[in-house]
């Protein structure tokens, strides 16, 4: 499946649907926590309590659902950006290491020449 290809739940990528889950799951049931200790704390019956909860449940799962979203678009996107950045480093590393066994090569080669020695050395592009 391609890439891009979606989840139906929210347009989720499906390269990032597990970890979706995963924080959905983590702020929802962080949300409905908040929401039974306010219960709770607020002195209501058990019944009263569970009740406020279960209405809350609704507008936390959605918050949930969508903060999730946002966190893993925004993990993947920053992800692939240090991955582009991190791989332009690297060429940039692996060009300047080649640009200097070039320039070792010729100094080799030159230093053979003025010497009017044989130089039978492969140039690095065939090393």
């Amino acid at each position: 499946m391609a890439e891009t290809a979606r989840e139906s739940i929210w347009s989720v990528k499906q390269q990032t649907r597990d970890l979706y889950f995963v924080v959905f799951a983590t702020l929802f049931l962080g949300g409905v926590a908040l929401q039974t200790h306010h219960a709770i704390v607020g002195g209501l019956s058990a019944f009263a309590a569970t009740r406020t909860v279960w209405e809350s449940s609704a507008p936390v799962a959605i918050t949930s659902a969508a903060a999730a979203m946002v966190l893993t678009e925004a993990g993947r996107i920053a992800i692939v950006v240090i991955a582009e950045k991190l791989e332009a480093r690297f060429e940039r590393k692996g060009q300047k290491k080649e640009r200097q066994r070039w320039v070792e090569w010729n100094q080799r080669r030159e230093a053979a020449l003025e010497a009017g020695e044989p130089f039978a050395e492969p140039p690095p592009s065939e090393a």
